[in-house]
């Protein structure tokens, strides 16, 4: 073997490692502040999906996978969250709330799959000023917001339709630490997971009558592995229950990884600087994450961090993550078929069944396991970032040999 061809094969083994870096980013989301973005996923054309950020000086605004601006939606806000295919009297909708301070309250929108437009549904007033906020659908299809406050702890509403409109019925308080701002609840596992600035990230039951009583996931200092502040918290949902939990350790300047279900940690990674100028993002607070193949840009899903040196929110390919840390590629799984009490369920069923969506599509065969490490494009097992580890230092030894 020459040693030219064994150079590019070593560098091809290495690269799978390779620290992840910004390939995209949004034009300037405004200079007030925010706490968090959402990524709405197109029904049928993935690469037309949108992130939605909130921004207390610039209010709801929405970008498609190019960071091009799709639209302005003006109001003091500062978090949103999203939840697909929700029953709302029959017909499935696709609900984003967002945290608005203006209004002391939860302004709710619908999104049009044909014009990509949202449209109000009404606001839910709360009894606190809302700092984050997150969406739930429990087993029977019902929802709920959970409205984060920075002093009072979390505020759980009941939302149903009333006329064209949805209300909100007060159902509980959650007790929180002060400095709480990120929020995300996971529909299967039936938890809400809250982040406060200087403890740690809590997990609390989350339907409506369920006790208040939460859980540690991970702390702040001593034995935890969490820097203040901690800030945003999003999911990423897999095949057959599996996935992450991604928290921003935002005093460590960099982003924590948790098993979902289990709440084990498994690793933190950082972002380094892009090609084209992107600089790696400062001081996060807001993120978001999605398995699914956005477009030709993100084929191995997206992860959107907050900017807050740059006034923006930048695109990080998922498979890079991936490739450095050893964690999951599932693009197979769709969350827009996971909302219980409409579509038959929450499993990760087969394509066209109700549930979850095509496993593993051909050519690849078998059911991937829960959060395994080694999932590739189509939800498959492939190679992960140990195993790329290993292959270049195997290439490398390879390359010696048939040189010398």
């Amino acid at each position: 073997m020459k040693r030219a061809a064994c150079l590019g094969l070593l560098l091809l083994g290495l690269s799978a490692s390779a620290q992840p870096s910004p390939t995209g980013q949004t034009g300037l989301v405004g200079q007030g502040f925010s706490n968090g973005a959402a990524i709405w996923l197109h029904p049928t054309l993935l690469g037309q999906s949108l992130v939605l950020t909130a921004n207390q000086g610039a209010g709801l605004q929405t970008y498609d996978m190019a960071g091009n601006l799709v639209e302005v939606l003006a109001g003091l806000v500062v978090n949103v969250d999203v939840r697909f295919n929700v029953n709302l009297g029959g017909v499935p909708t696709d609900v984003v709330a967002v945290a608005n301070p203006g209004i002391t309250g939860v302004s709710l929108y619908s999104v049009s799959a044909n014009t990509r437009q949202l449209s109000s549904l009404g606001a839910v007033l709360t009894t606190q000023v809302p700092s984050g906020v997150a969406l739930y659908v429990d087993a029977n299809g019902a929802l709920s917001v959970f409205v984060v406050t920075s002093s009072a702890g979390v505020l759980q509403y009941t939302l149903s339709l009333a006329g064209s409109s949805l209300a909100g019925t007060l159902a509980r308080t959650l007790t929180v630490g002060n400095g709480a701002e990120g929020a995300v609840a996971d529909d299967l596992n039936h938890v809400v997971y809250v982040a406060t600035d200087t403890f740690g990230i809590s997990s609390y039951p989350a339907d409506a009558t369920a006790s208040t009583t939460g859980t540690l996931v991970d702390t702040v200092g001593g034995t935890g592995h969490l820097t203040s502040p901690v800030k945003g918290l999003a999911l990423y949902q897999a095949s057959a229950g599996g996935g992450y939990l991604l928290a921003s350790n935002s005093g460590a300047s960099a982003y924590n990884v948790y098993r979902r279900g289990t709440n084990a940690y498994v690793t933190q990674f950082s972002l380094v600087a892009g090609d084209g100028g992107l600089d790696a993002p400062v001081n996060a607070i807001g993120i978001a994450v999605a398995n699914r193949g956005l477009g030709s840009a993100y084929p191995t899903g997206l992860f959107v961090v907050q900017d807050t040196a740059a006034f923006n929110y930048k695109y990080v390919p998922w498979g890079a993550i991936a490739s450095s840390t050893g964690l999951a590629v599932d693009t197979a799984f769709d969350p827009r078929g996971a909302t219980p009490g409409f579509d038959g369920g929450v499993d990760a069923g087969q394509k066209g069944d109700g549930g979850g969506g095509n496993i593993c599509p051909p050519p690849c065969s078998g059911t991937p396991p829960p959060g395994n490490g080694g999932l590739n494009a189509c939800g498959c097992s492939g190679i992960d970032g140990t195993a790329a580890a290993l292959a270049g230092w195997a290439l490398a030894l390879i390359c010696r040999r048939k040189t010398r």
